[in-house]
């Protein structure tokens, strides 16, 4: 039989575990929400993409988003809107050296300039700059080769969102 000093220790260790688990379990969900597609507004569910080749990463992100959201890709003819897409440009750039003048750190960037028509109204003309820093190291080219690919996926997701918001809340 334990005595009442042992009983009243083990009684405060479960009541702190209990108020630990009640706070952990009240901030667990707290200004937490995943990033989802925006959907499309009436009347943009039907667009064309164009200035920027079929095949390209860019166009591939944008149809996908756009499906993803409800909407379909067709030719500009049949479209309500148009998505022109120019100055398209993917990269990296060396931002930092070693003290031995190796490349040490790179940005990866993302640049283009948007704009939407509907029904003959041309909307403002947007442009997007987007930008990861990559930590190089010599001793681990193919998984550096990989975060970089991951990197420009990454940026080509964000910008579709971008112009995907636009188009959501755009003005009919």
């Amino acid at each position: 039989m334990l005595a009442s000093s042992e009983r009243y220790k083990i009684g405060l260790k479960i009541s702190y575990i209990v108020w630990i688990m009640i706070f952990l379990s009240s901030c667990s969900g707290a200004s937490f929400h995943l990033r989802h597609s925006a959907s499309l507004s009436a009347g943009y569910d039907t667009i064309a993409i164009t200035g920027i080749a079929p095949e390209s990463k860019i166009y591939l992100a944008l149809e996908q988003a756009v499906v993803a959201a409800g909407g379909k890709i067709v030719p500009p003819p049949k479209a309500n809107t148009i998505v022109r897409v120019s100055a398209l440009k993917e990269g990296k750039k060396i931002i930092a050296y070693t003290e031995n003048r190796v490349a040490r750190e790179y940005m990866v960037f993302l640049r283009l300039r948007y704009q939407l028509e509907r029904s003959g109204k041309v909307l403002k003309s947007r442009r997007i700059n987007l930008d990861k820093t990559l930590i190089y190291d010599v001793n681990f080219v193919l998984g550096k080769a990989e975060e970089e690919r991951r990197i420009l996926q990454s940026l080509r997701e964000e910008a579709v969102r971008l112009i995907l918001l636009r188009l959501k809340y755009s003005k009919s």
